[in-house]
């Protein structure tokens, strides 16, 4: 139908079904702090913000039907939205990094670093792309040893590090040697806590 009560019906449709989206993604998303960018054609935006709980929905969509779009193309116009996002958090763990780096709080010593990281001590970790060290790391002393080349048996004590500070809810930022806080390590790190 036609006319201001079938769109105000129509309104009243998109948004109890966004609420209900919105509880799905509040059941995954309740303690996130990712941004959250939405694609959708632009008169269900501002429906769908009104719908919304979650603290971190960027204030900018991906505007169109995206029903039969390439999810890769896809992915692009969301990083457009939200690597703003992402950019800010590392220059903020970046200058937390130099503040923090005379009282015990940061380091870049690589036998310091990836033995905490493995335990969960960092809040953030700054690996230099394109690099890996190998060697062991040593549980009951919270000890690596690295070697010159991989030998058998050998881990990657990076990677290492890098799953183990996400699963104890850190940061990892994988970046050039330009963007490493100390370039002339392999590791950076920003500690929860001085040891």
């Amino acid at each position: 139908g036609h006319g201001v009560g079938a769109e105000t019906e129509k309104k009243e449709e998109a948004l109890k079904f966004f609420r209900d989206v919105n509880d799905g993604l509040m059941k995954m998303l309740h303690d996130e702090n990712a941004p959250l960018a939405i694609a959708c054609v632009d008169y269900l935006f501002p429906i769908y913000k009104e719908a919304n709980t979650y603290k971190h929905l960027e204030n900018d969509h991906i505007s169109g039907n995206f029903e039969h779009e390439d999810v890769l193309l896809l992915k692009e116009k969301v990083w457009s939205i939200v690597k703003g996002h992402f950019k800010a958090h590392k220059k903020e763990a970046a200058e937390k990094f130099h503040e923090l780096l005379n009282e015990g709080k940061a380091s870049a010593n690589v036998e310091d670093v990836i033995p905490s990281a493995i335990t969960g001590r960092a809040e953030a970790l700054f690996i230099k792309e394109d690099e890996e060290i190998w060697g062991k790391y040593i549980e009951g002393n919270n000890e690596i040893t690295i070697d010159d080349v991989r030998k058998s048996g050998d881990t990657g004590l990076l990677n290492l590090a890098a799953v183990e500070t996400i699963k104890h809810g850190g940061k990892v930022y994988i970046v050039p040697k330009s963007e490493m806080p100390m370039p002339e390590s392999t590791v950076n790190a920003v500690y929860r806590y001085a040891m």
